[in-house]
């Protein structure tokens, strides 16, 4: 009978308990923000991208903007990010924020905004040619340019 306690008592807790300690690991971390996931990019071939971080690291503190990605040439800054769901109401004042915020920071620079998810996926793409370097001053002007021409036809 001893036998028959521990199978109907002690069994079923520990299965139950094994199963709340395994449904509660994760309940505590943050699943909106980006977890500082920078691509930091930097290439001798290529102007210097420390414009295009330090405006991913401005951007990436603001509640309502989950991710950011950005490439710089000299004269220009091309900037993708992703909001909240319930943000993208309000798509078209972020995006102005955005633009008018950098443009005070980094007047020097031309700054061109998107949330179009096309965008941000190319400049993901070119960040990793970026620092890998596979990527020279001329295509990185020619592929920010094909980005322009996309982020104007908004079809």
């Amino acid at each position: 009978m001893n036998t028959k306690a521990f199978i109907y008592y002690f069994i079923p807790i520990i299965i139950l308990s094994a199963g709340l300690a395994g449904c509660s690991a994760h309940s505590g971390q943050d699943h909106n923000k980006n977890n500082g996931q920078f691509t930091e990019i930097s290439n001798k071939k290529v102007n210097d991208q420390s414009v295009s971080n330090q405006a991913e690291q401005e951007l990436a503190k603001r509640k309502d903007i989950t991710k950011v990605r950005a490439v710089n040439t000299d004269k220009e800054l091309l900037l993708a990010f992703k909001v909240l769901q319930h943000d993208r109401f309000r798509l078209i004042k972020i995006e102005s924020q955005v633009k008018s915020g950098l443009s005070k920071k980094y007047p020097r620079y031309k700054i061109n905004v998107s949330t179009d998810q096309k965008i941000f996926l190319e400049i993901e793409r070119l960040e990793k040619e970026i620092k890998a370097n596979k990527v020279d001053e001329d295509k990185l002007k020619k592929t920010l340019n094909h980005l322009k021409k996309l982020m104007k036809e908004k079809t």
